[in-house]
């Protein structure tokens, strides 16, 4: 009987500890709330290290830099004889030329091209959309200067051999140095200038397209067929970055990556702060739509923002330009006609300029400086 009675506690005390089991366990909502903090928590913390999150504060800094942030990649081929192989007749001579003269070449190329150098004018070509890799581009400059300096010391022979053997011999080198300088100088800074007009050509139409964007989206689409839309749009630079965006995509390069190469070639803030939204909301979870019309809301603002101030710097320019292409010239005559009237006042000879410097005045520093004037507002325009 007494085993009897303990095998029918055992089975009592099984069944109430499957009871515990089954009742349920209510977790307090303030605990299931911190619990969803943390786990975003984790999940900024990873995305940020991946390049996902952006801090807001990292989007006002103009020094951050988008290569850093969004990682972008690209996968640039190509060596300087391939020169001969491309379609333009003047490449190809200057290929031509590099081949016939490649160890001399090959040296100054070693001399100038570390990786680090190759590496930054590789990111400026293809940001500028020139077809060129980085050793490319820079073996035909230097064959290019090489030329026009060498062009520069044959035709500067004739103007220093009157002046002695010393000017004779030193004079052309000097001029054949500095052209191959400025040759060189030039065509390395070509490709980050025409980088730079892209981004701000493109930054002009920056609000529409991402309104556009964001109307697709809205409307049913997906991200891809939303960037085919703005790409067949009428953009200008900005649609042709998009098609060149969509045809990395086709190439296999995953979307994330080309959004990122994107964003390091426009160089733009907007655009830069309307990639990191999106795959923010890509990666993370949001309303895409929402992000991308908010971004271009800013991005209108500042526009505005800026016309404004170019508005007020008008007004200070305008005094100037009245100043110098109306006043002055005026009162400049009327002293000159003054200081030439038959008085004979010694104090009004005073004002009497040579008509050389008249000449001059009226026919090159007047007109050259209206002219920086015009270039100086000009190139001041933010919507240019």
């Amino acid at each position: 009987m007494a085993d009897e009675v303990e095998w029918d506690d055992i089975k009592k005390q099984i069944v109430e500890g499957q009871k515990k089991e089954k009742k349920p366990q209510h977790t307090p909502k303030k605990q299931q709330i911190e619990s969803v903090d943390e786990i975003l928590r984790r999940l900024q913390e990873k995305y940020q290290e991946e390049g996902a999150y952006i801090k807001e504060d990292e989007l006002e800094e103009s020094e951050v830099d988008i290569k850093d942030i969004l990682a972008p990649t690209i996968t640039i081929s190509g060596s300087p004889e391939d020169l001969v192989d491309y379609e333009s007749p003047v490449i190809r001579t200057v290929g031509r030329i590099y081949m016939a003269f490649k160890g001399f070449f090959d040296g100054l190329l070693r001399k100038l091209a570390d990786q680090k150098y190759i590496k930054e004018l590789d990111w400026d070509l293809y940001a500028a959309n020139l077809p060129f890799t980085g050793l490319q581009y820079l073996a035909f400059i230097l064959v290019l200067a090489t030329i026009l300096s060498v062009v520069s010391f044959l035709l500067s022979i004739p103007i220093f051999i009157q002046k002695g053997p010393v000017f004779a011999t030193l004079g052309p080198l000097a001029v054949a140095f500095v052209v191959f300088m400025l040759v060189y100088v030039f065509g390395r800074s070509y490709p980050r200038s025409r980088a730079a007009g892209r981004s701000r050509a493109a930054e002009k139409y920056l609000p529409f397209a991402l309104r556009h964007l964001a109307v697709e989206i809205r409307a049913g689409m997906g991200l891809y067929q939303a960037m085919r839309a703005v790409a067949e749009a009428d953009y200008g630079v900005l649609s042709e970055e998009f098609r060149r965006t969509l045809r990395e995509i086709d190439e296999g390069k995953s979307t994330e990556v080309a959004l990122s190469n994107l964003a390091a070639r426009m160089r733009s803030k907007g655009m830069r702060r309307a990639i990191a939204n999106i795959l923010r909301a890509v990666r993370i979870g949001g309303n895409l739509s929402d992000a991308i019309m908010n971004v271009a809301s800013d991005v209108s603002f500042e526009q505005r923002m800026k016309v404004a101030a170019y508005g007020e710097k008008l007004n200070f320019f305008s005094v100037i330009f009245m100043f110098v292409a109306v006043v002055f010239p005026v009162m400049l005559a009327m002293i000159t006609t003054i200081g030439y009237a038959p008085t004979g006042s010694e104090l009004l000879r005073a004002f009497q300029l040579d008509p050389r410097l008249l000449a001059a005045m009226y026919l090159v520093f007047f007109p050259g400086f209206l002219l920086l004037f015009l270039f100086f507002v000009k190139s001041s325009d933010p919507m240019r």
